[in-house]
């Protein structure tokens, strides 16, 4: 009985360690494509998947967003706490991207969100917020790009 426990919290350790690496790689992915031109510098307003992607060797994690050229925004009650950062001037404003529908969809910076939706994951990029961050994304991203929500 103890080795089949043994090996069950092995197997859930083992499968929990390889939730964060595809999460990190997801996310670099994204940035990569949406910092192409830009220094790359995220601030992450989660501190759990803020410790998933200090792992990136993609982007360099920042721990104030001032510093950031693109911001990770989770909820609404997050975005309402850094809305006078974001709103500074359009030429040093950080890109946000959302990780939820109702931030994506309330917040008119978000140029994209990625977020759960009936257990599978979601990735959005709304094609007039990525024209205006001039933000051309490669065409292995064309089916993720809106012109609506």
């Amino acid at each position: 009985m103890k080795r089949i426990w043994l090996l069950f919290l092995l197997l859930t350790w083992h499968l929990f360690a390889d939730q964060g690496d595809v999460t990190r790689k997801v996310f670099d992915k994204i940035f990569e494509a949406l910092l192409a031109s830009r220094p790359k510098t995220v601030y992450v307003a989660d501190r759990e998947l803020s410790a998933t992607l200090r792992q990136s060797e993609i982007v360099q994690l920042v721990d104030r967003p001032e510093k950031a050229s693109l911001v990770l925004i989770p909820t609404m009650e997050a975005y309402e706490s850094l809305m006078p950062i974001l709103h500074r001037t359009e030429a040093d404003a950080p890109i946000v991207f959302a990780l939820s529908y109702r931030v994506f969809k309330n917040v008119p910076e978000s140029v994209g969100a990625l977020y759960w939706k009936k257990g599978r994951s979601q990735l959005l990029f709304l094609k007039k917020r990525l024209q205006h961050y001039g933000i051309v994304l490669p065409g292995s991203y064309s089916r993720y790009i809106v012109d609506s929500l």
